[in-house]
């Protein structure tokens, strides 16, 4: 089947924009099953620092790939019929102009949107929820989770002396001010970052936090939170579900053959569709082939210590599913529960960014500025 393509360009404003005192937004509109874009003139931080624990969820499994000028990144998670939001940011105030892709609200349903039923406090947090973007100074980013549970401690605070902010919105916090990537982690280590367990739908968060990946043309960084301390892994370009920042993996890291697997095949990508292809092959429906959190594949564990820590991730999975299983349905593949919710590839130069949902591979959006 010969791939579409559909470009869509952020060139205006041309929405009538709405919404209450700390939030202005333009209209929703569908671009594809489970995608939909939207303008955000006004959001406010403060919120998400204060609610976002109880609203966002962590996405269990992704990878991200920065090769040369392009980038790539998977956002994983069991499968919902919910909707991943576009969100177009102008230029104000000393805010940088972006585009992002906000990911795992699972209040944030195509039914919602449509219908006009999001909750204020959805339409405050999808701004603030972009899991990865691109700005218009060609800074890229994007956050993947890590098992924090594994640490001596969790991330209570990084400065003392900084501003306070929830490690959960950091994508959107580096689209809005950093016009460069090292520009990005001078800015994160001056901030107080934090974060904590929560219930997620409940059940007990086992204790995922997450590190982020940013980049420019010149420079790539992973930048982790270990012990409440900021670590920044100067060049590293693969980042999955394990601290790349130190020396042996840790009990329940994941993602390991993912990361092999891109490591491997680095020198495949010399274009978008190169990127876009690469990704593919690390789908979250292939790394997780059976059908029930209990039948995960050990291929995302490559030692016995590690695998036979799954059994907490099996509990919290079965939890969920327990608990809401009117969200877990694959259409041709009912019993199929894990899937890529949505996949970026970037143009650093360009500034474009192509997204697909659903593991819809043939059916790529484009977006630029």
């Amino acid at each position: 089947m010969k791939k579409k393509l559909t470009i869509l360009l952020v060139l205006v404003m041309v929405f009538t924009f709405t919404g209450c005192k700390d939030v202005k937004y333009g209209n929703f509109e569908k671009v594809a099953d489970n995608l939909y874009v939207v303008d955000y003139d006004k959001y406010d931080i403060d919120y998400a620092n204060e609610d976002v624990a109880s609203t966002q969820s962590t996405s269990f499994g992704c990878s991200s790939v920065r090769v040369g000028n392009y980038y790539g990144r998977s956002f994983d998670f069991i499968y919902g019929d919910v909707a991943e939001v576009v969100v177009k940011v102008p230029s104000k105030d000393g805010r940088y102009a972006s585009i992002g892709v906000m990911g795992g609200l699972l209040d944030v349903t195509p039914e919602a949107i449509e219908n006009g039923e999001l909750s204020e406090d959805m339409l405050k947090m999808i701004p603030l929820a972009v899991t990865d973007g691109i700005n218009e100074k060609g800074v890229v980013c994007n956050m993947n989770v890590v098992p924090a549970c594994d640490l001596e401690k969790f991330t209570t605070g990084t400065n003392p002396d900084g501003d306070d902010l929830n490690m959960q919105i950091l994508v959107r916090y580096v689209l809005d001010n950093a016009g460069s990537a090292k520009e990005a982690v001078e800015l994160i280590k001056g901030l107080n970052i934090t974060d904590e367990m929560r219930d997620v739908y409940g059940v007990k968060s086992f204790g995922y936090e997450g590190h982020l990946m940013v980049a420019d043309k010149d420079d790539t960084y992973v930048i982790e939170f270990i012990n409440n301390e900021v670590k920044v892994c100067e060049g590293q370009n693969i980042m999955t579900n394990f601290y790349v920042g130190l020396d042996e993996y840790t009990p329940h890291a994941s993602g390991i053959e993912r990361y092999e697997f891109l490591e491997k095949n680095l020198d495949s990508v010399k274009s978008m569709d190169d990127m876009a292809n690469l990704m593919k092959q690390v789908k979250f429906s292939d790394s997780y082939r059976k059908a029930l959190p209990s039948d995960m594949v050990e291929g995302e564990h490559t030692n016995e210590v590690i695998a036979q820590s799954m059994g907490a991730v099996r509990e919290f999975c079965n939890g969920i599913v327990k608990s809401m299983p009117a969200m877990f349905k694959t259409g041709d593949n009912p019993e199929q529960i894990w899937i890529t919710m949505h996949m970026t590839t970037f143009d650093i130069e360009k500034k474009i960014m192509r997204v697909i949902v659903q593991e819809r591979y043939d059916e790529p959006f484009e977006f630029t500025f």
